[in-house]
């Protein structure tokens, strides 16, 4: 049997008890709103990242192609210049188109493409 209180003091526990009731009930909800906004987020942030890594891609294989062919037109105008002038392609070249060339190969040397 409970013991014989007045009854405000019953009434004292009573809403002590809603308290802690409401207390507890907001904190689980609030636990579940903020994980539901960091899920939310998180969703986001993956499909950006995920966009942003598709467009580098298509990027760096735009780029790839445009280097391709770039470097097939180089070595076509060099072949060419090669038949079409075959007694100065044997000649010694200048300081300028040394200081170029080595430049060139410098160049392809830190990028860690083959030198010619």
């Amino acid at each position: 049997m409970l013991p014989a209180l007045p009854r405000w003091a019953w009434s004292a526990v009573a809403a002590l008890g809603l308290l802690i009731t409401a207390a507890l009930w907001l904190h689980f909800h609030d636990r579940q709103v903020i994980d539901q906004h960091e899920a939310k987020i998180g969703a986001q942030v993956s499909a950006a990242t995920e966009a942003a890594n598709e467009t580098a891609n298509a990027n760096d294989t735009r780029r790839q192609v445009e280097n391709a062919k770039a470097a097939i037109l180089t070595e076509e105008a060099l072949r060419r210049a090669q038949e079409e002038h075959p007694a100065e392609v044997r000649q010694p070249s200048g300081p300028a188109v040394r200081a170029v060339a080595e430049q060139l190969r410098k160049r392809a040397a830190a990028s860690g493409a083959p030198a010619r």
